[in-house]
């Protein structure tokens, strides 16, 4: 046996013996508030996930693919958050590491990170400003995008600065929300493939609610997207406008949601022609009896592409999950997702669908161990395209 494999072995059984430990003390331990240490005005809370897990398909291979490789995959992910309060105001600063290792395949090893600021400053009782700058250091898992394969995972920088103002008290009768967005995306490695994807993108929305009812108010959003890659003479720079009219609601204790319905406009400053299709968004929540929660999502959205001779994605997605709780430590989960892609300019359609099944136990109300297995598979027009995946993931981590 390889010491890679020794380690990943004595993980498990760590971990294995750490769910049996909690399992063991959880009906006599008291509920205890999550770790935190106060710095002055200063409150920080330290974190951490851990995720022991084997993939089947770790590069999304057809089962005919000689190159088709599973992994076992353990991932650490140490986080802290820092907060403060003054008046009406709130801050807070997160990092986030995730620390991910291949047995089988150490060219895969990752370490991304997430630096992001909030600042919710309450400049009446009527208007809120919320600021959030971002800076990720990310990657792509080989064979998660649509481009020509590469000897390693594809690392990005992305840097963003997001803000939104909301104008109505809760409750009033009408409230208005408004949202500009900036991002700037810089591909660090396997520069022959990954040029073409270097990107900014900058977008203005706004929403207007109406309360017809109570807990229940008419909308309308409008937004408009402009998006400018960094290589000379790319087809896809252009812009993209969307309107929606719909509805949200929180009418009983057992349903609630936001249905958003209209259209979406793609136009391209180069030949490539421009294209509009009905789009959506809807999340509703039902929940039949106190202890189980339905969150039935939809949507369909535009994503920009990596496939040759594409401009865009097409996507639409549905699904469902259900979580029980089957008492006040153990919550199961049930799941799952159609996701469709057109690509725009060519003839492929795909089809991936996500099921999966998985089981949490609170240790603390701020501390979660679960087991999850996920099964996700695509079907495309071109058979090339299809493969099928499993994954079985144990885990352990804190919540906020």
């Amino acid at each position: 046996m390889t010491l890679r494999k020794t380690a990943l072995k004595k993980s498990l059984l760590a971990l294995a013996g750490f769910f049996a430990c909690g399992m063991a003390s959880a009906a006599v331990d008291e509920e205890s508030s999550a770790p935190a240490y106060r710095l002055g005005g200063v409150t920080a809370y330290p974190g951490f996930d851990l995720v022991l897990k084997n993939d089947s398909n770790i590069f999304r291979y057809g089962d005919a693919n000689p190159n088709k490789r599973s992994s076992k995959i353990t991932v650490l992910s140490p986080s802290v958050v820092l907060q403060a309060e003054k008046g009406a105001h709130a801050y807070s600063l997160t990092y986030i590491a995730d620390i991910g290792r291949y047995s089988n395949s150490p060219a895969d090893n990752y370490v991304d990170q997430k630096f992001l600021g909030l600042a919710e400053l309450g400049l009446s009782i009527r208007s809120t400003l919320t600021i959030l700058p971002s800076y990720l250091i990310g990657h792509n898992d080989r064979g998660s995008t649509f481009g020509t394969a590469t000897a390693e995972p594809s690392t990005w920088h992305l840097t963003g600065l997001n803000g939104s103002f909301s104008y109505g008290a809760e409750g009033a009768r009408g409230r208005l929300l408004f949202d500009l967005g900036y991002t700037d995306l810089q591909y660090q490695n396997n520069r022959a493939v990954t040029t073409a994807y270097d990107r900014k993108q900058a977008s203005v929305s706004g929403s207007f609610y109406l309360r017809m009812q109570p807990k229940t108010s008419l909308l309308v959003t409008a937004k408009h997207s402009g998006i400018s890659y960094k290589q000379i003479g790319s087809i896809r720079n252009g812009n993209e406008q969307i309107l929606w009219i719909g509805v949200k609601w929180e009418t009983t204790a057992r349903t609630s949601g936001e249905v958003k319905v209209g259209r979406l406009q793609k136009n391209f400053d180069s030949t490539v022609q421009s294209y509009s299709a009905d789009s959506w968004e809807g999340d509703v929540r039902w929940s039949p009896v106190s202890y189980v929660n339905v969150d039935l999502v939809s949507s369909r959205r535009t994503n920009e592409s990596t496939f040759a001779g594409s401009s865009a994605i097409l996507v639409s997605n549905s699904g469902a999950n259900i979580a029980y709780n089957l008492n006040a430590r153990v919550t199961l989960h049930a799941k799952g997702y159609r996701v469709k892609e057109d690509f725009v300019l060519t003839n492929r359609v795909d089809y991936t669908d996500t099921w999966g099944l998985r089981a949490e136990y609170h240790f603390r109300s701020w501390l979660v161990g679960g087991v999850e297995f996920t099964n996700n598979a695509r079907t495309s027009n071109n058979s090339l395209n299809d493969y099928s995946r499993n994954i079985f993931m144990l885990s352990v981590g804190t919540e906020l």
